[in-house]
């Protein structure tokens, strides 16, 4: 099975995993989805690799080898594959510049965080993780990989990608909407909400609930 067939049904199968009423299949979902992420990026080196060793990119480690004409060419050393540090570098180095990467570290924080601390409980942190990686899975797909996202990962996906996204981004809104009618008496306190998280649930949204509350600093 190709890579890129692999990326897709680790996605499907987290989408899947997210919308079943067994709670201990929520961090599945996350699980399968961040792993589907790195399998499309791992597809790229496969697709800008030599025609003749087309795994030569995700291979850890690559070395130069000479036959006996003298010419120089490279090999895959092992069965070992690049690792996420690797990937950003080899794009680095083969000016894929416009990864989110940024997007991507903060959906890896918040899958180990819901794995070790939060599993099932924290809903609100499933749904920011799928959203969040729906919008990578959709530019990657589309501009790196010339790919019809809905096309590719079938309309069922899709369509639960799209929509959980949606949802998310409405809430999102609304609740930054209700921490910026407060008037804040310090400006640290208002770059701080930026980081905000729920204690309970490591979710991000946040809300306050009455402009005129007063809200001192602790």
């Amino acid at each position: 099975m190709s890579i890129i067939q692999n990326a897709i049904d680790s996605i499907q199968i987290g989408v899947e995993d997210f919308g079943s009423d067994d709670g201990r299949r929520s961090v599945s979902a996350v699980r399968n989805i961040a792993a589907g992420i790195l399998l499309l990026y791992k597809e790229k080196l496969c697709r800008l690799s030599p025609s003749d060793n087309k795994e030569l990119l995700i291979k850890q480690n690559i070395r130069p080898v000479q036959n006996a004409k003298g010419e120089i060419s490279f090999e895959g050393k092992g069965t070992k594959t690049v690792d996420v540090q690797s990937i950003k570098e080899r794009f680095k180095s083969l000016n894929i510049t416009t990864v989110d990467w940024d997007r991507f570290d903060e959906i890896s924080r918040l899958r180990n965080d819901l794995e070790h601390y939060y599993t099932s409980k924290s809903p609100d942190a499933i749904r920011e993780i799928i959203a969040k990686s729906f919008l990578l899975i959709r530019d990657f797909l589309s501009e790196h990989l010339q790919e019809d996202p809905q096309e590719i990962l079938g309309d069922d996906c899709w369509t639960t990608l799209l929509e959980v996204n949606d949802v998310y981004s409405a809430e999102e809104n609304s609740c930054k909407a209700s921490l910026d009618a407060v008037d804040w008496k310090y400006h640290s306190v208002e770059i701080a909400l930026k980081n905000l998280r729920c204690d309970n649930c490591h979710s991000s949204l946040i809300q306050a609930p009455h402009a005129e509350d007063v809200y001192p600093l602790i």
